[in-house]
Parts: C-alpha cells; structure tokens; sequence
C-alpha cells in the first residue's frame, strides 16, 4: 500500500511537470534536429541518465561479484592448507611425543 501510494505521488508530480513545461523546444545532437515539449526533452534526458548510471552501476557489481567469488575460492583453498598443516603438527607432534617416552623410558632402564 506504501508503494503504490509513493507510485501515485510520483505520478502527480510527473503530470504538473509536464503541463507546466508544455512549451515545445528544439533540440538539435550532432546532425539529428527534433523538436519537442520541454518536458518530453527533460524527462527523456534524465531517462537516458539512469539508463547510463545503471549500466555503470551494473559493471561494478558484475566485478564486485567475480571478487567475492575470487576470495571465497582463496579462503576455501586457504582453510583447506591450514588443516593439513594442523594435522602435520599433530602428527610430529605425537612423533615428538613417543620420542620423548622412548628415551624417558630408555634413561629410566639405564639407570
């Protein structure tokens, strides 16, 4: 209900604009000449400027995506290369470990 009744707001302002720059002006781009109401010229620019300004806006986000997707796939190959580090020292770890029982074990027979 809240969006349509912006939509209809807007809509209102979008009509008294246009009666009130009914005046027809003459545009002229490079070699192509129109003429037009001045608010048909207005609307039509400001138009042409979000087209532009979302196309802009797109690219960013197409290359914010293939980032994200970029660093999830070096966290994921990163956290993979941290577990087997971690089971690497385990694994020493535990080597070191029977080691150190082997020659407390071997000194306590000596003696």
């Amino acid at each position: 209900m809240f969006l349509l009744s912006i939509g209809l707001l807007l809509a209102v302002i979008i009509a008294i604009f246009a009666v009130q720059n009914a005046l027809v002006v003459s545009v002229q781009f490079f070699f192509w000449r129109c003429e037009a109401s001045l608010a048909v010229v207005i609307l039509g620019s400001t138009l042409c400027g979000a087209l532009i300004l979302g196309l802009v806006a797109l690219v960013k986000q197409i290359g914010h995506k293939l980032k994200v997707r970029e660093l999830n796939s070096r966290i994921e190959r990163l956290e993979q290369e941290l577990k087997k580090q971690a089971e690497e020292l385990e694994r020493v770890t535990a080597e070191q470990s029977a080691k150190t029982e082997d020659t407390d074990t071997a000194q306590a027979d000596i003696k």
